[in-house]
């Protein structure tokens, strides 16, 4: 019996030992998720975690049980008490059409609904965007707490949707803001998600952004760009104060037609308590920078950022947020460290507060422009 047989059947055990126990592991209302890993696996998960390395673990999503090759995730919360999962399901069983699936720990974020309002957000602007449930999570019987359980963006992220996609980029180290010191090195700006790997058609986008020939790039980067997607993706960023999704939390996309698409990632910072200092009602990308010189571009993007502010404030955020803290709370207080840091209340009640100060900044930059 090989060595991975043997971690599978330490895995079946301990599963079979807990059967009894399942009753005893509430839902509190929402997806369950139960993960049961063999104590010298996890040992050797928890020694290894900042190198992502998989391990197998058995795991339960609403009783029904998938074998899983299972790895920390995420990049600035690795060393956080409370990490990320990243699980990808063998024996070709998949959850909701996927073999894989993110559990974000949305270690940031102490309201835990960043996100939820985030992706909600970029999707009803027209933007393709992953989608997104609260779930409670456990390990081997122990509550870790709540997460969110988010649709990776890979090649299958477009299947699903009857897409298909051709060259996929991810942003990385906040260096993807078409900002000319990185023009010669995009490896220290993206990874590279699909082979074969080739920044070509990327490295092309980003020198139609910096060119000084704003007329002829426009007409270029038309070609290589859904302009107008790639606008109603600003336009939620700034209605949301995505301030880290301009150079990068996000995903490039060229799909069938040539043309790139923007996708949002990482929401867990959106409507923070802070402005873009350097950007304002316009965002800060030299990209959008170069699209905006077109007037017509320019009105089309006001057009669209008026429309996500009306979206938000029609959803009537408030009622939104009090929805979540009554379907949440109980999952919340019970989480060993968001509720330690906060006090569920606190935390949406500054992520109002953030809301309001947040869209009224807007209208007001709005008005001063449409003043000019």
């Amino acid at each position: 019996m090989n060595s991975n047989s043997i971690v599978w059947l330490f895995i079946a055990i301990l599963s079979v030992t807990s059967c009894g126990n399942e009753k005893s592991l509430p839902d509190y209302g929402l997806r369950k998720v139960e993960i049961e890993i063999d104590d010298e696996t996890l040992g050797e998960l928890n020694n290894s975690y900042q190198a992502k390395r998989p391990f197998a673990a058995l795991v339960t999503i609403d009783g029904r049980e998938y074998r899983t090759d299972l790895n920390y995730a995420g990049k600035s919360t690795l060393d956080a008490f409370k990490k990320s999962f990243q699980l990808s399901f063998k024996d070709q069983r998949t959850f909701k059409g996927r073999s894989s699936l993110r559990l974000s720990s949305q270690y940031v974020d102490n309201s835990l609904l960043r996100s939820l309002i985030g992706f909600k957000t970029f999707s009803e602007a027209g933007v393709i965007s992953p989608d997104v449930e609260p779930a409670v999570v456990y390990l081997n019987g122990r509550y870790q707490g709540l997460y969110h359980m988010i649709e990776p963006v890979d090649e299958e992220f477009f299947s699903v949707r009857s897409l298909e996609v051709k060259d996929l980029y991810k942003a990385k180290f906040a260096n993807a803001g078409f900002d000319r010191d990185f023009i010669d090195r995009l490896g220290d700006a993206y990874s590279v998600r699909l082979d074969p790997k080739d920044i070509s058609p990327l490295r092309y986008l980003w020198e139609q952004a910096l060119s000084n020939d704003a007329v002829r790039a426009n007409d270029n980067i038309e070609k290589v760009l859904d302009v107008d997607q790639y606008l109603r993706y600003v336009a939620a960023a700034v209605a949301m104060n995505h301030w880290d999704g301009f150079d990068n939390n996000y995903f490039l996309a060229r799909l069938r037609d040539g043309r790139f698409r923007m996708i949002p990632w990482d929401l867990d910072r959106v409507f923070e308590d802070r402005a873009y200092e350097d950007g304002g009602i316009w965002g800060k990308n030299g990209l959008t920078n170069q699209i905006l010189q077109n007037v017509e571009y320019r009105q089309v993007y006001i057009s669209h950022l008026e429309r996500v502010i009306s979206q938000l404030e029609e959803r009537d955020l408030e009622s939104e947020i009090d929805s979540w803290t009554k379907n949440l709370r109980s999952a919340y207080e019970d989480d060993p460290i968001i509720s330690s840091r906060a006090p569920i209340d606190e935390s949406h009640s500054e992520l109002r507060n953030n809301i309001q100060v947040w869209l009224a900044t807007l209208k007001s930059q709005l008005a001063a422009e449409k003043a000019i």
